[in-house]
């Protein structure tokens, strides 16, 4: 089936009320390997499917659905409630630059010349972005656990966590800048131009076979990657984790490490 085909049976339908292209595909910039991206408004959905996965015309396809109340609770918000990296922020993005194949009450229109019209969305709280420098600090502190070993099973799973733990630094250092996270394309063109350092050091590390060099690469770009937060952990510091991530204030940091040191504190007991 061909894109052209699916969008006019979706038209169709009377649970369908907007079919919008978004991504490369809207704005022309195809190539060989590129995907489909299709937002898709339904009156209702007696499920609760999100999104989904097909194929046209030999090409992998995103669904997104999206209720009509949805987009227009979207056009009624106040910026200040929409979070840079929530799915409502996410819609945001993608309508800007999407192509709209059909709007039967052309909710989606508006919505696309209010994101036109350029908006602002909540900045992640102090709480998500400390979170952030905890986990990277408590990887990296684990990671160099393991490689002071000499057991090979401990050494193969310093290469296994280094997948999840970079990955985890990608989206990261986006989060913490409080820009939004557009996957990985988006990320590489925008370290070439804005960051070719942090670019750069990212490959080495991808790159490098040595695995004590290896961890030395990713405790600098966890560093550089968590600069705007502050630094990592120190060794023999001890450090706290609240939840959720909101609690993750610097006052909740103090008031947990006070705590801490009222337990050890006999003197009154």
């Amino acid at each position: 089936m061909t894109l052209g085909e699916l969008i006019a049976r979706l038209k169709e339908s009377d649970n369908v009320l907007s079919v919008a292209v978004i991504g490369s595909a809207s704005e022309e910039k195809l190539n060989p390997a590129s995907d489909y991206d299709l937002l898709i408004v339904l009156k209702e959905m007696p499920l609760s499917i999100t999104g989904g996965v097909t194929n046209l015309e030999g090409r992998l396809t995103d669904i997104i659905f999206t209720l009509l109340e949805d987009v227009e609770s979207l056009l009624k918000a106040d910026n200040s409630e929409i979070t840079i990296s929530s799915v409502q922020g996410s819609i945001l993005r993608w309508i800007t630059n999407a192509r709209i194949e059909f709007d039967k009450l052309g909710h989606l229109g508006l919505l696309q010349k209010r994101a036109k019209e350029g908006f602002s969305t909540k900045l992640p709280s102090e709480g998500e972005v400390y979170s952030r420098l905890d986990k990277a600090s408590y990887n990296l502190a684990h990671t160099k656990r393991m490689l002071a070993s000499d057991d090979p099973d401990y050494q193969t799973a310093i290469d296994f966590r280094l997948l999840y733990q970079l990955a985890d630094l990608m989206v990261d250092y986006f989060l913490v800048r409080s820009l939004p996270w557009q996957g990985e394309k988006h990320a590489i063109r925008y370290w070439r131009l804005q960051d070719p350092e942090y670019f750069d050091l990212f490959i080495k590390c991808i790159n490098e076979k040595n695995r004590v060099r290896k961890v030395d690469y990713y405790f600098e770009l966890a560093s550089a990657t968590m600069a705007p937060v502050g630094e990592l952990w120190q060794s023999g510091e001890t450090r706290f984790r609240l939840s959720p991530d909101s609690e993750m204030t610097r006052e909740n940091i103090r008031s947990a490490e006070k705590f801490w040191q009222s337990l050890l504190d006999t003197s009154h007991q």
